[in-house]
């Protein structure tokens, strides 16, 4: 994982340039602070969640999910697609 991470008393910030796993690479950031709240978005592509989970099936999986939360309120965005061949 590559990555930086910055912090004061009313704000953090993590940025991760690249996580590589078995199968599979992702990229994101996460940001906090005390008038916005958090923010985070996520970026993956040939993530194979069979790697992940022991029942799970094999998958190539691509995609992009943003997340906030502000004064109590929750929202999630994003898409996803599998290009496993699935035969």
């Amino acid at each position: 994982m590559r990555g930086t991470l910055a912090w004061a008393a009313d704000t953090l910030k993590l940025d991760i340039e690249r996580a590589e796993g078995i199968r599979g690479t992702a990229n994101g950031t996460l940001a906090w602070s005390r008038a916005a709240g958090v923010q985070a978005t996520a970026q993956f592509a040939g993530i194979d969640a069979a790697t992940l989970h022991s029942r799970a099936v094999a998958t190539s999986a691509s995609g992009q999910l943003a997340y906030s939360f502000r004064d109590g309120e929750q929202r999630f965005r994003g898409s996803a697609r599998n290009d496993a061949d699935c035969h």
